[in-house]
Parts: structure tokens; C-alpha cells; sequence
């Protein structure tokens, strides 16, 4: 959703690329997973539902990395394409905003 109306070159599509792959290593060494999708005693536990300990301060973190990806990829983009990212950015922030600042689309208040 955050490229769309852009059309990227072949060198820029290879960064996106080596950025997801960085992103992607990053959170597995961030959060390591045994065959059993839980790593023992460096496990978190799972939340149950209405606990909301500790959420305020896994969003933010959410957040703040989100953030710094949409700097990445802005960077990656010609002055044009930034200003069409710049708007999808927006879009997408304002979509968030109206469904309780998820990410997803999991969840979603019917109206």
C-alpha cells in the first residue's frame, strides 16, 4: 500500500529488497523461536485477553520501528516518488487512526 502509484527501477526494488531481508533478520535475532514457536524460558507469555500489561510499551516500540522503516524507504525514493509515498503514508496513518491505530486490519469495529 505504501508504493502504490510508484513505479520502481530494478536498483531500487534490490534495495527494498536488502532492506526486508535487514528487517527480517533483525527481528529473528530480536525474537528467536524454537520448533515449537516459543524459545523456552526467553518465551513471553501470552497474554490473556483483557491484560493489557505491557501493551502501551510493545506499541510504542511497534511504532517507533515503523518509523524508522517509512525513513528507510523514503530514502530509497526519488524527490517525485516521495511525494506520492508522502501521501501514501498519509492514507495509511489516517486508515490506522480510524481503526484504534492498528497495524492490521484484524479487529476492525463494524459501524
Amino acid at each position: 500500500m505504501l508504493l502504490k502509484g510508484i513505479t520502481l527501477t530494478a536498483d531500487q526494488k534490490q534495495k527494498l529488497a536488502d532492506l526486508r531481508t535487514r528487517d527480517r533478520e533483525a527481528w529473528q535475532k530480536d525474537h528467536p523461536r524454537g520448533a515449537n514457536g516459543q524459545d523456552g524460558a526467553n518465551a513471553r507469555p501470552r497474554r490473556e485477553p483483557g491484560d493489557t500489561t505491557g501493551f502501551g510499551a510493545r506499541r510504542a516500540e511497534m511504532e517507533k520501528r515503523f518509523d524508522a522503516r517509512i525513513a528507510e524507504v523514503r530514502n530509497i525514493l526519488t524527490a517525485d516518488q516521495r511525494t506520492q509515498f508522502d501521501k501514501n503514508v498519509a492514507e495509511m496513518k489516517a486508515h490506522r487512526a480510524e481503526n484504534g491505530g492498528r497495524f492490521g486490519h484484524r479487529g476492525e469495529k463494524n459501524s
